[in-house]
């Protein structure tokens, strides 16, 4: 939010549409939070899994995220134990590795599973989808170019909005 009012950027995208007078926002997806398990997982063959059902088992979490941390930490409080027994904090190329040497479950988005080829659950708990918006300054004059960005960007995710649900 920050960056656009300061006008280092013309869009942003992040969690949860911003809330504010001079920023113009649009939800893109409502997407499908995941629990992410090792191959050879005691979960392996369920279809889904509610998060009290992994309230022990070690959690993998991104370092240097604290808006996808505070998400994860709050669906947890929500299914009834918190903190989530934290064993590892790493970036996203190191988390995927570490899932891969069945070090513990992780909480994702679907389409990051999807795009990566990552074993998941269903997580059947009602909070556990992430909204994603698009946000610009509201009364600021967008080169052309940028609106064609913008409307790429929203063209994208309803097209394939199918990549970010669990059916």
């Amino acid at each position: 939010m920050t960056s656009l009012k300061k006008g280092d950027i013309d869009l942003g995208i992040a969690g949860h549409p911003i809330q504010d007078e001079e920023i113009e926002s649009c939800l893109l997806v409502n997407e499908d939070i995941v629990l992410v398990l090792p191959l050879n997982y005691r979960f392996t063959g369920k279809t889904e899994i509610s998060l009290s059902q992994v309230a022990n088992e070690p959690f993998i979490t991104l370092a240097n995220s604290e808006e996808k941390s505070g998400f994860k930490t709050l669906l947890c409080e929500k299914a009834g134990f918190i903190p989530p027994n934290i064993v590892f904090e790493v970036d996203s190329y190191l988390q995927v590795e570490v899932i891969k040497l069945d070090q513990g479950v992780v909480l994702l988005p679907i389409s990051v599973c999807r795009t990566l080829g990552l074993n998941y659950i269903k997580v059947t708990d009602n909070s556990s989808t992430y909204l994603v918006g698009l946000s610009w300054i509201r009364h600021k004059l967008l080169s052309s170019s940028v609106r064609n960005f913008r409307d790429f960007i929203i063209s994208y995710y309803k097209d394939n909005y199918e990549m970010f649900k669990i059916y």
